[in-house]
């Protein structure tokens, strides 16, 4: 089994090359200046290639990482594969927080600068949905989270300050909140519907959001000090379905919260009784 993974040096590639070499994988990882110049098979492609936290203030990256590089790929007329799983986001959904995200709901989305990562990231999957001749699936992942999460994320931001100082203020209200998904589940999740995926757009997710506010309570349990900026922005985002993927068989992820202290870098627990807020 061959297989491509482009991207690997993000913060999902780097755990999607390792898995798939464990299964047995014969991977190959090229780097962003060779895409390029590839040729012939490419058996399974994992397109990993994004960017994330700093979007608003390099848009026209963004839209070279997502929508451009992506192109010449699918115009390449030296290569072939046999599947392509692009990495879309749950952040399409928007954040009105009301319904469910379903794959194929339609989408409302107003140009702006804080939309040109959502908006690329749907040039992308409508690039996918319109190549022949492979299995063209676009994951639409909600917020990522394991071992060594990047600073520029709202949780991975929260521990390494816990981590820190023993103590954090979050600038938005208690009942913002989001679905946090484990990065091991995802990397399975994208060789599975490699494998066994039809074509089209599947989410991959928990289908529980989890609350600023629940956050906050695991860490005081453990003894760290959450408090909360006054006048803080609501941000909820819609809950999101998994049924799709779930129909192609598996175990569901493990919930954040019973691995949250676990995640903190570099500390003790410091575990109170549980009834000590």
């Amino acid at each position: 089994m061959k297989a491509t993974v482009l991207g690997s040096s993000g913060y999902i590639g780097q755990a999607m090359a390792p898995y798939l070499r464990g299964l047995g994988y014969d991977v190959a990882c090229p780097a962003r200046g060779e895409i390029d110049a590839l040729s012939g098979d490419l058996g399974a492609v994992f397109y990993c290639i994004g960017i994330t936290g700093n979007f608003r203030t390099m848009p026209y990256q963004t839209v070279d990482a997502q929508v451009q590089v992506l192109a010449r790929l699918l115009s390449n007329p030296d290569i072939r594969f046999d599947s392509l799983v692009y990495l879309s986001s749950t952040r399409v959904y928007g954040t009105g927080g009301d319904g469910l995200g379903r794959e194929d709901m339609a989408l409302s989305v107003i140009p702006s600068p804080d939309s040109t990562y959502d908006l690329s990231k749907l040039l992308g999957e409508a690039l996918c949905a319109a190549h022949t001749g492979a299995t063209m699936i676009s994951v639409r992942l909600s917020n990522v989270y394991g071992p060594d999460m990047r600073e520029g994320t709202f949780l991975g931001s929260v521990l390494k300050t816990v981590a820190d100082t023993g103590a954090v203020e979050i600038g938005e209200d208690p009942g913002s909140g989001k679905d946090y998904v484990p990065l091991d589940y995802v990397v399975r999740s994208m060789e599975l519907l490699a494998r066994k995926g039809e074509p089209g757009c599947y989410n991959i997710a928990t289908g529980v959001t989890v609350t600023h506010d629940d956050i906050a309570r695991v860490l005081r349990r453990a003894g760290y000090t959450v408090t909360f900026r006054q006048g803080g922005p609501l941000r909820r985002f819609p809950a999101i379905s998994t049924e799709k993927l779930q129909a192609l068989g598996g175990c569901g992820p493990k919930p954040l919260l019973e691995s949250l202290i676990d995640l903190i870098p570099n500390t003790q627990s410091r575990m109170v009784p549980d009834d000590t807020e």
